[in-house]
Order: structure tokens, then C-alpha cells, then sequence
């Protein structure tokens, strides 16, 4: 679901209705500004721009390139990883298709994952295709399909032609399901944040959820608010090394951008480029390293202004 509840679908209408009358009354970077106000608290300097938070909205107003919308795309971004040497880590791809009647659960595996490509949340898991209620999935589908996401700063979600992608079902003999996000800034892979708290996962007796964070050469560092109550470390990843070597060639293209993984069962698994983390505002990680990340990030000329 894209919204938890009813009023939180109102709220968001009622939001992006006013949103969308300041940037017609006085254009989009005003717009910018007052979104970034409403969630910072701050001005967004736009013409000097020096920590994370500026420098990403900086890259989402200024910083348009078509390359964005190809690998935002859920389904087009299989073809630059393979471009890239990178399609053997893919998930498998069962179907893709335009609308919800043409899912042909019939010849699909008992467990499935249903998703669109032109957005986030979009997502609907089948773990038993007995008991799955596949007229709701049929609604569910057709209804996202008819939705334009991408307000607000994500813009590359708007451009994208939309699809239904049907793929494998991922899951490990140990019933954990660890997601590796690694930030790329300029082509360099910079940091770790390492979680399992975006899907349900056994990574232990109690099943915490979590969300650490590692330096490129894994230490652990404490970089996200209130992340000293995980006082444990994580073992480095079988795949460690070929994370960030594919990382590297992923992210050669952009400014910024988050490449994504599971590891199930000692195989490296594609999860998807992220260009605009939790809406390009780190509102989860300490001041300090909101400054000091800036700092790395070196912006590139302007681009499809």
C-alpha cells in the first residue's frame, strides 16, 4: 500500500494540491524551497549549496539527466546493469505486463513478488498462491498503475513508462533478509547502511529490526540518530568485495546515488538504484555527518535546467 491510512492518503492529496499551486504561482524553485523548509526546518541555499541535504535537493532541481529515469525504472534498469557487467547478480524476471488481468498466476510458482516499476511502495508479496487473493492483486495493480508517483522532488518517477514486473520471490535457508545499501557520491562507494527492518527477518531470537552503519572498509560507525541502540557488530557479507567493485561501475555515472543488494544464501542479488533517499533529506542521520558528507560530494555542472 502506498498510504497507511486514509487520512494519511488525504493529507498527502491536500499536501502536494498546495505544493503544486505554489510552483505554478511562483515556480518550481520556490516549491523546492518550501518543501525543504517543511522538512528541515531550514533555508535551502540553492545558489551555495554545502551539506548533503542542499546538495541533493541541488542535484534533483538542477541535475536532470534521461540516465536517471532509465535506471529509476524498476524493469529498464536491468539493461544497464547489463551494459555495465553487472546482470548476473539480476533477480529473476517471470513477466512483465501493463495491467493487473494479465498477471497469468497459473504458470507462476507458488511464491512470487508483484511490483511496479515507476515508483516505491508498490510492491505485493506472495508467499502461498493458494490462499492468495488474486482479484485484490488485480485491483491493487491496476490502482498503482493509475498513480503518478513522483511528487514533490522525485521527479524521474514521472517519466518513466509504466509496468507490472512479476519476479522470483527471494529468501534465505536462515530466513534472514539483510539489504546492503551502499552511497555512492561522484562513482565512489562511500558508506554502508545495512538493515533489515524494511521487510520481516529472522536475524535472531527476539527479531530486532535494524539499520547500521559501516564505513566502505566495514567499521562500524554510528552515523544515523539513535543508532547506538544496536550495540552489535554484523559480519562482513560473503560478497563484500564484489558489492562495492559493482558498485563502483553502477554509480560511475551519477553524482549520487544508494545501489541496493540482498545476499541470499552467498549469492549477490540486484535490489535497485536509489537516486532520491527517503526524499533526498537524511532526516535520520546526526548533523555532523550531514556536514561532512557534503563535503565529499562534489555537484557537476548543471544539467536539463
Amino acid at each position: 500500500m502506498l498510504y497507511d491510512s486514509f487520512y494519511e492518503e488525504v493529507g498527502h492529496k491536500v499536501y502536494h494540491t498546495l505544493l503544486n499551486s505554489i510552483k505554478f504561482l511562483f515556480g518550481e524553485t520556490i516549491e523546492y524551497k518550501v518543501i525543504y523548509f517543511l522538512r528541515t526546518r531550514k533555508y535551502w541555499n540553492n545558489k551555495k549549496p554545502k551539506d548533503l541535504n542542499e546538495k541533493s535537493f541541488w542535484l534533483v532541481r538542477y541535475w536532470r539527466h534521461p540516465l536517471i529515469v532509465k535506471c529509476a525504472d524498476k524493469y529498464k534498469v536491468r539493461e544497464y546493469l547489463y551494459e555495465k557487467g553487472c546482470g548476473d547478480i539480476l533477480n529473476e524476471l517471470y513477466l512483465v505486463c501493463e495491467k493487473g488481468e494479465q498477471v497469468e498466476f497459473d504458470n507462476l510458482p507458488p511464491k512470487f513478488v508483484l511490483k511496479c516499476n515507476h515508483g516505491s511502495r508498490m510492491n505485493i508479496i506472495c508467499e502461498d498462491k493458494a490462499s492468495f487473493d488474486k482479484d485484490d492483486a488485480i485491483k491493487q495493480l491496476n490502482k498503482w498503475m493509475n498513480f503518478q508517483y513522483g511528487r514533490g522532488v522525485e521527479w524521474q518517477y514521472k517519466e518513466i513508462e509504466r509496468k507490472i514486473l512479476v519476479e522470483k520471490y527471494l529468501e534465505s535457508a536462515d530466513g534472514k533478509m539483510i539489504e546492503y545499501q551502499i552511497f555512492c557520491f561522484n562513482g565512489k562507494p562511500t558508506f554502508f547502511l545495512v538493515r533489515n527492518d524494511l521487510r520481516k527477518s529472522k536475524i535472531d531470537k527476539e527479531n530486532t529490526e535494524f539499520a547500521v552503519s559501516y564505513t566502505i572498509d566495514w567499521k562500524r560507525v554510528y552515523m544515523r540518530k539513535n543508532e547506538e541502540q544496536f550495540d552489535f557488530e554484523l559480519p562482513k557479507p560473503h560478497n563484500y568485495q564484489k558489492m562495492i567493485d559493482y558498485a563502483s561501475r553502477l554509480s560511475r555515472d551519477f553524482p549520487l546515488v544508494r545501489v541496493d543488494y540482498y545476499e541470499i544464501d552467498d549469492r549477490l542479488v540486484f535490489g535497485e538504484l536509489t537516486f532520491t533517499s527517503h526524499g533526498a533529506i537524511q532526516s535520520n542521520y546526526k548533523d555532523k555527518y550531514i556536514q561532512s558528507l557534503g563535503e565529499l560530494l562534489i555537484l557537476p555542472p548543471k544539467y536539463n535546467d
